[in-house]
């Protein structure tokens, strides 16, 4: 299993500016995120808030569901179509599910690449399958680009891989060979944002539903703000946002208070760069701690208390957009943010308007508990093969798995 050697997130570098420069100016450009596609946006949440109603206030598990809506969101703005084919739908759950925990920068197999191939040909933990979920991911990537190349009715779609074609088109045809555009690059940058935006949303999201149940009269604040601001049906728009400045203030001070990004991805240092009688050496891996930077105490008053109001002002009308410390996508231009953003807010305000979250009052333990496992990778992202399944299948029922 091997990440993309390309892209915004692999990169450093002459490269890494242009290529980052390009995803920034492009994505204005489309307006992705917005318009046309936050109808797009708001019409899945709308699907996804449907199908937890369709529980009538029982507990369910909202992963399937959510992963589900967000993936169709973000593959929509990337490759301009709809995707409405359950297979691929699954094998893009499956891929996003599995590459982050079996290609974390801390892992052995990381360090060792020599012992994740090992691990893939003796099927072992699982990385047999995240090897597979890869391919076929890949495989699909250069299957809409080709496709976009290839049939008339995706040459003139308004979505990120035309528009990247369309630049190579023009550098090449102007015989400009001092770039680095390719269709490596572009397969490595879909990668970058697919993987960017999912895993920033559902982080977001998952934290904000679990703090929102917790606190009543937060969600009951933002209900009123909703119904007074933008109607019953909760439709937020990203460009409307002024209107809802505590509703946007709940979404900020979940992304410091969750941190969703703790140590964002690596960059290396291309000469050596002097701080405060310090030289970082050139070649030197950099990773920024956001997490400390939104614990500070000398920036945040009670960091470990929820209080969305630290991001208004006295009077509580208008939104502190940039305060010191806050950094939830790392510094700078954070892959998929521009995606993120109004699915995250649209996401908020429809669970909210329609109040589909709470926490599930008198739930308790009713059995002895039989054994503390110490879980693998492979049973938390539903491989179904790790230790937890294992232990189930031995013990013949189903047990309560705290990940």
């Amino acid at each position: 299993m091997r990440f993309p050697v390309a892209g915004i997130v692999i990169t450093n570098g002459e490269v890494w500016k242009e290529q980052r420069k390009y995803c920034m100016n492009t994505a204005q450009e489309l307006g992705l995120g917005l318009g046309h596609w936050e109808d797009l946006i708001m019409d899945e949440i709308s699907g996804f808030i449907e199908k937890i109603q369709e529980h009538k206030g029982t507990p369910v598990d909202i992963y399937n569901y959510l992963m589900s809506s967000i993936i169709s969101n973000i593959i929509t703005l990337l490759i301009g179509r709809r995707l409405r084919e359950p297979h691929k739908i699954e094998m893009l759950v499956n891929y996003t599910s599995t590459v982050t925990a079996f290609m974390g920068a801390s892992l052995i197999t990381s360090a060792l690449p020599g012992l994740r191939k090992f691990c893939e040909v003796f099927k072992i933990a699982g990385y047999d399958k995240a090897a597979q979920y890869n391919r076929d991911f890949m495989s699909f990537l250069k299957e809409e680009i080709n496709r976009h190349k290839t049939s008339p009715e995706f040459k003139d779609m308004h979505d990120f891989i035309n528009a990247y074609l369309n630049k190579m088109a023009e550098l090449s045809k102007s015989k400009n060979t001092n770039h680095f555009f390719s269709e490596p690059e572009l397969e490595g940058n879909l990668v970058s944002l697919f993987l960017g935006a999912t895993d920033t949303i559902f982080s977001s999201l998952g934290w904000l539903f679990r703090i929102m149940s917790a606190h009543k009269d937060i969600q009951e604040k933002v209900y009123q703000e909703l119904m007074d601001a933008v109607g019953k049906d909760g439709r937020a728009r990203y460009d409307e946002r002024d209107k809802i400045p505590y509703t946007f203030a709940v979404l900020m001070e979940a992304q410091r208070y969750a941190s969703n990004v703790p140590m964002p991805g690596n960059r290396i240092a291309t000469d050596d760069i002097p701080i405060d009688g310090y030289v970082i050496p050139k070649g030197t891996e950099i990773a920024a701690n956001l997490w400390a930077l939104h614990r500070d105490p000398n920036y945040w008053d009670n960091p470990e208390k929820f209080r969305p109001e630290r991001f208004l002002t006295a009077d509580g009308t208008k939104l502190i957009k940039q305060p010191q410390s806050y950094a939830p996508f790392s510094v700078g231009f954070k892959e998929g943010k521009f995606l993120s953003d109004p699915t995250v807010l649209d996401g908020t305000a429809q669970s909210q308007a329609n109040r589909v979250f709470d926490i599930v009052e008198g739930w308790g333990l009713s059995e002895n508990i039989y054994a503390l496992c110490f879980e693998t990778t492979a049973s938390y992202i539903r491989l179904k093969n790790g230790a937890f399944f294992q232990l189930e299948n031995h013990l013949k029922r189903k047990i309560l798995f705290l990940a």
